[in-house]
């Protein structure tokens, strides 16, 4: 028998990089629930927010280059990103895909998509990062709870056939300790966001 498939998702981070390596720590425990089943993890957009310093500093890089050091798989870019901004994160070898519109993202046969109204041939789950007000399957396409950033959201479910097996959101325990190597990350990449600041400021 097929094993289960596990998306665990994050969402509306609003550029609160500190929750990040909390966050990492219950994604792999709660999330995954510590098994070593098949797994993808997402995000579902709203990551930076203009208000937050590092976010206008870096022209909301620094929350993705974020997300990509936790491992996640593809993070919706709703707006879409500045064609510089996109330069750079391809010149950091991002290895998480940006999904807007028209730019799905494929791993074997999974694909994940912008918008509910987006399309991917062939592909025998589609996850659409769209935040939806319910976690649901509609067919072979999955649409995920919204989340906001002191949240964790899991579906786990069967390819053939789509099956959702169980949905839930877990929120982020305060007494979760957070890892070490993602907030070394989180610490880096805050500390070039204010080099990049203190150079657009001078």
């Amino acid at each position: 028998m097929e094993a289960p498939l596990t998306i665990v998702y994050t969402g509306g981070l609003r550029g609160d990089l500190s929750l990040l390596p909390r966050l990492y720590t219950f994604i792999r425990t709660w999330g995954m629930g510590g098994q070593p089943t098949p797994h993808y993890l997402f995000d579902l957009g709203d990551a930076c927010a203009p208000e937050v310093w590092h976010c206008a500093a870096t022209g909301g890089r620094s929350a993705l280059i974020a997300l990509d050091a936790l491992g996640c798989h593809a993070a919706r870019v709703a707006g879409g990103l500045a064609a510089d901004a996109r330069l750079k994160l391809d010149a950091n070898f991002l290895g998480m895909a940006l999904v807007e519109p028209g730019r799905p993202w494929r791993q074997g046969r999974l694909a994940a998509v912008a918008s509910a109204d987006e399309s991917a041939p062939d592909a025998a789950l589609t996850i659409v990062l769209a935040p939806a007000p319910a976690t649901r399957l509609d067919g072979r396409r999955l649409h995920l709870q919204a989340v906001h950033g002191g949240q964790v959201g899991r579906a786990r479910l069967l390819l053939e056939p789509p099956t959702l097996l169980d949905a839930a959101i877990g929120a982020l325990p305060a007494a979760t300790l957070p890892d070490p190597t993602v907030q070394a990350a989180v610490d880096f990449i805050l500390a070039e966001a204010r080099r990049v600041d203190a150079r657009r400021r001078g």
